[in-house]
């Protein structure tokens, strides 16, 4: 096994999350922000562990994070209220001023975005648009300090996917990139944090009941048609077994 990576040098080693990666085999990357001084951080993370690893030293107490889980197993949360989080799954959880919980397993490849948000940061992306906000997010957003936990965790949707070759990657010029990645990280927000209209169902769970119902719909058709296929055939075998029965002269 390679020595642990060092810090990159867009990360300032003072930071207090940097005692959580630096005995990792592979990268943590700052792609954007700082949660100190903006709000909101950006990181990628593409690493293995033969140990397991307290995630959760990386959390920002009064933080809302998100986590697109590309690859690794992970859990958030502590005792009942822990969720595990696995590959191509999407969490976003809250940070009390103790920390929240969370761990990433031994022996994994471990590869994910974080963006880790501050209240400012969300009031200010949501002014005027709270309508349709979880009312759980709205907490957060109001008092932190005292706002109940926020986890969720849910399979990411093909936009959340595709996204982290375009995260790594931006397809803009340099000078652009700051207003990119805020636009994108409002596209993340938009994607997760607002309340489900209620009679609105994802594509793939719609994909998902309508082959099921096509397949069951199939099946009782097939059913039936070898049940009246069996009797026509018993039919034809009957007529053909009865004795002729003769003419009168």
């Amino acid at each position: 096994m390679s020595a642990a990576a060092p810090l990159p040098e867009s990360i300032d080693p003072s930071l207090e999350e940097a005692p959580a990666w630096k005995n990792i085999d592979g990268t943590w990357r700052q792609v954007h922000g700082s949660f100190p001084s903006r709000g909101l951080s950006i990181e990628w993370h593409d690493f293995s562990n033969p140990e397991a690893l307290d995630w959760g030293r990386s959390f920002h107490p009064g933080s809302l994070e998100i986590c697109l889980n590309f690859s690794g197993q992970a859990a958030v949360g502590e005792g009942k209220a822990e969720r595990a989080v696995g590959p191509q799954q999407v969490a976003f959880y809250t940070s009390s001023r103790d920390r929240a919980g969370g761990s990433r397993e031994a022996g994994h490849l471990h590869r994910f975005f974080t963006l880790e948000l501050s209240a400012a940061f969300l009031r200010a992306q949501f002014e005027g648009l709270a309508d349709g906000l979880r009312s759980d997010v709205l907490g957060f957003m109001e008092n932190p300090e005292r706002a109940r936990p926020v986890l969720e965790v849910d399979a990411m949707a093909p936009a959340l996917l595709s996204a982290r070759l375009h995260l790594l990657e931006p397809p803009v010029s340099p000078h652009g990139r700051a207003l990119w990645y805020q636009s994108k990280a409002t596209e993340i927000l938009s994607h997760l944090l607002f309340e489900p209209e209620p009679s609105a169902e994802l594509f793939c769970h719609r994909h998902l009941r309508l082959n099921r119902a096509f397949n069951a719909v199939s099946a009782k058709t097939l059913s039936v048609n070898s049940a009246a296929f069996a009797k026509a055939s018993a039919l034809r075998a009957g007529r053909r077994a009865s004795p002729e029965i003769a003419s009168p002269a």
